[in-house]
């Protein structure tokens, strides 16, 4: 089954956010790290108490390398890392990036230095077991069509929102104003994640795709606002520091 223009754009717009500017912005490092033997799997998980978890949902280790070119973080997406997760011990092995395992070593692991998503970023509503905060969540709303030509063309218009639980008002404005400015006058490419996303199910990294990625046209956001919201009747910890930025994009599609 082929994917959607709707679904191409939806994985585009979320692993932007995700891996190119969440990623890097709010990045921690766990240094030395032991590990557990899984018998079951002949696989090596990582033993930490870190809160958050790095491996609970929407975070995982650090699956792309970064440079700082003229002062801003360029995330390079067409490779996997080489820097970011550093095993003693095997010289090959896999890594399972959402769960901290080492897949398959030619010898036995004995500590692990990693970089780890400190926000956790879920395509979809958190629903009512939400992953530990701080948490950013994706959904596009709404849809609308407009012809841009003459003899065909469609123009369509949706709309996008990312809603933000942290864990206090500075961390709320941090995450918040990441996304916002990401987004402003910005072009995002549409990329085919036909052949699925940068991970494996198993949470590998996904060497299926054909990297860089084809760009299969653009988006262009025309309107983003920023809005923290206050729930005067809600004393949830979830929805105490709580923001949402919205915006429309257009994207174009030629006729057939």
């Amino acid at each position: 089954m082929s994917i959607s223009r709707l679904r191409l754009e939806n994985n585009s717009i979320f692993n932007y956010i995700k891996y190119e500017v969440i990623s890097p912005a709010f990045t921690e490092m766990s240094v030395g790290d032991s590990f557990t033997y899984v018998a079951s799997t002949n696989s090596y998980t990582v033993v930490t108490d870190i809160i958050p978890s790095p491996t609970s949902i929407g975070r995982g280790w650090t699956i792309f390398d970064d440079s700082l070119v003229n002062g801003k973080v360029i995330v390079d997406t067409s490779q996997e890392q080489s820097s970011k997760v550093v095993v003693t011990g095997p010289t090959t092995y896999s890594l399972n990036y959402l769960t901290g395992t080492i897949i398959n070593p030619d010898a036995v692991p004995t500590s692990v230095t990693y970089y780890w998503d400190y926000v956790s970023v879920i395509p979809n509503w958190p629903g009512t077991s939400p992953p530990p905060l701080p948490l950013v969540s994706m959904s596009i709303e709404s849809n609308k069509k407009d012809g841009f030509q003459l003899g065909g063309g469609t123009r369509n218009l949706r709309k996008v929102y990312f809603d933000v639980f942290a864990t206090s008002s500075a961390e709320r404005d941090d995450i918040s104003d990441a996304i916002h400015t990401s987004l402003f006058n910005r072009t995002i490419a549409i990329k085919d994640f036909s052949l699925g996303s940068y991970l494996n199910y198993n949470g590998t990294y996904n060497g299926s795709l054909v990297y860089p990625l084809t760009v299969q046209g653009n988006l262009r956001f025309i309107d983003v606002e920023h809005k923290n919201i206050h729930a005067a009747d809600d004393w949830t910890d979830l929805n105490k520091y709580r923001s949402v930025i919205s915006g429309t994009y257009e994207s174009f599609v030629d006729s057939i």
